[in-house]
Parts: C-alpha cells; structure tokens; sequence
C-alpha cells in the first residue's frame, strides 16, 4: 500500500470525527499531500460515512490531472474542485479537513461570527481565524478558486453560512484545531444552563416515540452538572434497546463481561421470546 503512514493518519481523523460528531454523514471531506510539491494528495471516496473510510480505501489524486472526474470511482465533485484548488495553489496547506460541525457552522451563521475570548480554547485562536464572509454556493470552479484564495497562513477557515475548514502541516496538527475550535465555538454558541457538547448525545433518542427523549436521559439539575438523581446508566426496559442490560451485583456465568465503575456486572438483555 503505498504512503502507507498517511493513508492510516487520515483514516485514523475520519474514525475520530465520526466518533466525536464532527462529520456530516459522507458530505464532508479530508485531504492530504502526500508528495513535495503538494499536488498529490489522499482524500475520501464519494458517498463513504466517515465511519467506515479505511486507509486502503483512501483516493490518491493529483490537483494537475484534468482527467480526474472522468476516471471510474471518480471524488465529489465539490471535493475536487475545493481540495484540488487549495492544493494546487497553496503549497503549505498539507492536510485539509473540511466539516459542517455543529457549533463552527452555527457560528458562521451569525451576523458577527467572531469567536470571543472567553475560555482558554477561543483563546488559542486569537488571530488565528480566517472568516470567508462570501460563500457563493456550491464549491465549484470559480467558487473553489476563491475559497482556495482565502487559505492565508492561519489554521482555521470559519466559511460563513457553510462550515469550518482547518488547515495543517500534519493531520494531527489539523486535526488538534478543529476539536478545540469546535469546543470553543461550543462554549460561545450554546446558551446558559444547556448541556455540555456530547458527541453521543443523540444516543437516548434511540427510545421512545416521536423523538421523545426519555426521563433516563434527562437531568435535574440546571447546569447539567452531575447530582444524586441523575442517572448514569439506563436499565433495559428504560431504554428498549438491547444493548443495555440489567444489572447483577454477582457476575453472570458464561463468558466474561466487562465489569462497570461501581462493581456490578452488565447482563446482557433477554429476548422477547
């Protein structure tokens, strides 16, 4: 597998977006140069979940091949033209991970998106952020050019109405900035009194009807902080799911399970029939 050491540092940045909700499904991208000059670089094949992008299965593409959309298992087309132009024309850029995260974009939407200085994360980016106030659509063509124009020597690209775009020599560099402007826009955005940023906090609707959230899930206290009534694991039939199960103060016989913080031992859920 060749640029073996890149393909699985980007695999490894897709894996964890998608296990920290940063991604958007399969409509976000990353990129990497692989080469001196910046032209060839990895990115993520057309309709692959983040989940499931594999270091294998990453494209090697080259900014300079006109021929690129024509080719079988052809990118994105709006992958191409932004990654492609940012490439092609800013050399530094090495690695690109463009997202629709949630906090970055709700940022981007407001009418004075700048990231104030409240906590030591929005402190990091002081005079580090690059606001594109432009978005024309759809990034193509012209509208890649442009985009690729705006990449200047800072590391984050807040795109206004669109999303976040973290530039880096390394993936890990990259990939560093986004999480803590994601957290910092987190802090800035969310309104007093409202839950922490949780990447599974979509996980509890899994129950219920209509989206409902269920009493399990929902806390007592007014800063979310944790109190004697939360609770912190739901039982089977709280949830309807079978991945949770009933708990036993004595180990279940067969094979072994993982033993929780408090000493007691997770069994698995019985079926229904």
């Amino acid at each position: 597998m060749d640029f073996a050491k890149e393909r699985i540092a980007l695999a490894c940045a897709f894996r964890w977006a998608a296990r920290l909700d940063l991604h958007e499904g399969v409509a976000n991208h990353f990129s990497l140069a692989v080469d001196q000059e910046g032209a060839k670089f990895l990115m993520n094949p057309r309709g692959r979940h983040f989940s499931r992008v594999t270091a294998s299965g990453l494209l090697l593409l080259d900014a300079g091949d006109a021929g690129t959309m024509e080719r079988p298992g052809a990118p994105d087309p709006t992958a191409w033209a932004l990654h492609g132009g940012i490439h092609r024309n800013v050399r530094h850029a090495r690695c690109v991970l463009h997202v629709h995260s949630r906090y970055a974009t709700a940022l981007a939407c407001l009418d004075d998106p700048a990231l104030p200085p409240i906590d030591q994360n929005a402190m990091r980016f002081q005079g580090r952020v690059t606001v594109d106030d432009r978005f024309d659509g759809m990034g193509l063509d012209d509208e890649a050019e442009r985009v690729a124009r705006m990449v200047q020597d800072k590391p984050i690209l807040l795109m206004r109405h669109h999303g976040v775009m973290a530039i880096g020599p390394t993936v890990a560099q990259a990939f560093d900035d986004l999480y803590y402007f994601e957290r910092a826009c987190c802090t800035s955005c969310r309104p007093a009194g409202s839950c922490a940023w949780s990447p599974t906090a979509w996980r509890p609707r899994r129950s219920g009807s209509g989206g409902t959230i269920p009493a399990w899930a929902k806390t007592t206290s007014a800063s979310c902080a944790p109190s004697s009534t939360t609770r912190t694991r739901p039982t089977a039939a709280e949830t309807g799911h079978p991945r949770y199960g009933a708990e036993s103060a004595t180990p279940p016989s067969g094979p072994p399970r993982r033993k929780s913080a408090n000493d007691r031992w997770l069994t698995p859920a019985k079926s229904a029939g």
